[in-house]
């Protein structure tokens, strides 16, 4: 597992601090699923650039993935193994049957909370919830655990949970999953309240935006801060993409757009390269959703370049993809962009 532990898994989890690290070496240095995944991922990234399909291994072949989970020596280890075979998809460009695999994550995580919280499973928790966050942003439905969000994140909260692996304040996880459920409560209604809508993403923005400054452990490096700056900016984004049609053409959609594009800027200015492409591969996200309510062209190919100057393995390129073809050019005024069932289309997952 020496390939894995020093090559693959800073590139899976960029932000892990130590003590999560050394768990999770713990976990997968024991035989079973966890540990067959991981050598798995590890072959998919010594073979993602090969230069034609016949050299590459491509594990998307979910008989493949069922037979190692069926070898899991616990629900844990099970567990454990289904968040590595996300990141093979994720390594693969995104797109596959991740959902099956957050799933079994998510059952248990919804036995493990059950119990006291040990700390082998806390960053077990703290991954489930972020791959439950960002893969309700593709299913067009609130997070599974919308429950357990709620309770250990909602402001206010102490519990910091998603601060170190994430790099996002729990505020802002919480504003994202609550922005999905009133997605969904928004296309659920027969007749919709306009002013109820408005209403509630306006109290999302606040919550969000009243934030206090980074208190993530002893460890608030700059990079966590950053990455953690352009998160909050893109929740608010996010909120009123849901409001406002994702209407690029108005101003409540061009603001915020025009506020990430200053944020990388500055970000990309102040920093090595090394970093900045750091900063870039941890915020996919923010910068698919800037781009794809991007009025204006220079700020729509900025974005696209952020994503083009990524080599490697992940989902940066296939994202770039997508937008180019999403994206007709020039925009028409008041048209909006279906971003969101784009990515529900092709399954793509923005993490």
């Amino acid at each position: 597992m020496t390939q894995y532990k020093a090559v693959v898994y800073p590139l899976q989890y960029p932000l892990s601090m130590p003590e999560e690290r050394n768990i999770t070496f713990n976990l997968i240095d024991a035989p079973g699923a966890a540990q067959d995944s991981a050598r798995l991922l590890t072959r998919v990234f010594y073979h993602h650039d090969k230069p034609t399909p016949k050299e590459r291994l491509h594990p998307h072949h979910e008989p493949l993935f069922d037979n190692i989970i069926s070898k899991g020596t616990s629900d844990e280890d099970k567990a454990n193994a289904a968040l590595i075979q996300v990141s093979i998809i994720l390594f693969e460009g995104g797109t596959g049957n991740w959902v099956k695999h957050i799933n079994t994550s998510y059952h248990f995580l919804r036995s493990a909370i059950q119990s006291p919280l040990t700390s082998t499973v806390i960053p077990h928790i703290t991954k489930a919830i972020r791959l439950d966050i960002m893969g309700a942003i593709t299913t067009l439905e609130e997070p599974m655990c919308l429950d357990m969000i709620r309770y250990f994140l909602q402001p206010g909260s102490d519990i910091k949970m998603l601060e170190s692996s994430m790099a996002c304040e729990n505020v802002v996880v919480w504003g994202l999953a609550e922005a999905s459920a009133l997605a969904k409560w928004k296309r659920n209604q027969t007749e919709l309240a306009m002013s109820h809508l408005i209403n509630q993403g306006l109290n999302l923005e606040i919550a969000i935006s009243s934030h206090e400054e980074w208190r993530g452990c002893a460890i608030a490096d700059q990079q966590r801060v950053h990455i953690a700056a352009i998160f909050r900016q893109a929740a608010i984004l996010y909120v009123r993409s849901i409001v406002w049609e994702n209407n690029p053409s108005i101003f409540e959609i061009a603001e915020p757009v025009r506020h990430l594009r200053l944020t990388f800027r500055d970000i990309e200015s102040n920093n090595d390269v090394a970093t900045f492409n750091c900063i870039i591969r941890s915020t996919i996200f923010p910068i698919f959703l800037a781009a794809s309510l991007a009025r204006e062209e220079e700020h729509f190919d900025y974005f696209l370049g952020l994503l083009a100057r990524q080599n490697g393995p992940g989902n940066c390129r296939p994202a770039e993809k997508m937008l180019r073809e999403l994206r007709p050019l020039p925009l028409s005024v008041n048209t909006p962009v279906f971003w969101r069932e784009r990515l529900n289309e092709e399954q793509m997952l923005l993490v």
